[in-house]
């Protein structure tokens, strides 16, 4: 068996208004960071809050990014730029229920050119260790560009 990590944080519901019409935001806190989250907009949500839907995006994205630059740092490729533009599609049925049907990444990366195959390929590994992606039950594409 491998080496548990273990993560944790305080959620406090922050939208109490003393009335049936109550606010969909909260407040993460660990430590000196704090993050305001709420419901997505199209749920009654607080747009200007992040939202568990973009940061289940997020999560995927930025560990990717961060599987990516540790393999370019083990091979010795200097990544000089890295830039996504990640989406996902979630669908809402009728039930209610809703559950994210795919995530597609496209991380544009400039390196040496010396290194740009190598650099292409290690996209593939960097998506087999990332660690959400083995961690989430829907496809996550790898657009390399």
């Amino acid at each position: 068996m491998g080496k548990p990590f273990n993560y944790h944080f305080d959620l406090k519901w922050t939208g109490f208004t003393g009335n049936e019409n109550y606010l969909r935001s909260g407040l993460v806190t660990l430590e000196n960071k704090t993050l305001e989250v709420s419901a997505d907009a199209a749920f009654k949500g607080d747009k200007t809050k992040w939202n568990p839907e973009e940061l289940l995006l997020i999560s995927i994205a930025s560990c990717h990014m961060l599987a990516y630059l540790h393999l370019c740092n083990v091979n010795k490729i200097l990544v000089k730029s890295y830039t996504d533009s990640p989406k996902a599609i979630m669908m809402l049925e009728a039930s209610g229920v809703g559950k994210f049907l795919e995530a597609t990444l496209s991380p544009v990366v400039e390196v040496d050119p010396a290194h740009a195959e190598k650099a292409k390929e290690l996209h593939h590994e960097a998506h087999r260790k990332c660690f959400i992606a083995n961690s989430v039950n829907f496809p996550i594409n790898v657009n390399i560009i």
